[in-house]
């Protein structure tokens, strides 16, 4: 077998990466989906209350981070399956949140600067 055929060591851990929420961050501006195969999004805001989504996760532990980049509005963030909370908003740069996907919901593990609701 050509040494050619065999897959270089990204394309081989590019799957495995997806899957745990390595590489580049997402970067989102105005409304959308929060990518749930990226460990961190970073946030443009582009008007007011912009709504995002976020999808179930992927596997039980998994860590999501959500950080307001660059402040030109505000972000409403409702996941598909949140625990004790419905939504949570970003108005300012520097807000975050950190939530934890539990197998079933996503629970919130830490926060700053954001809106709970």
């Amino acid at each position: 077998m050509a040494l050619a055929s065999f897959p270089t060591t990204h394309q081989w851990l590019a799957p495995l990466y997806r899957f745990l929420g390595l590489g580049a961050p997402q970067s989102l501006t105005g409304a959308g989906a929060v990518d749930p195969y990226k460990r961190i999004t970073y946030l443009t805001s582009s008007g007011v209350a912009q709504a995002l989504t976020l999808a179930d996760g992927l596997y039980q532990g998994q860590v999501k981070e959500i950080v307001h980049e660059v402040d030109g509005g505000s972000s409403l963030l409702t996941p598909a399956n949140p625990e004790h909370f419905a939504t949570i908003t970003f108005t300012a740069v520097h807000d975050f949140a950190k939530l934890v996907w539990t197998g079933t919901k996503w629970r919130i593990l830490s926060y700053g600067g954001v809106t709970i609701a």
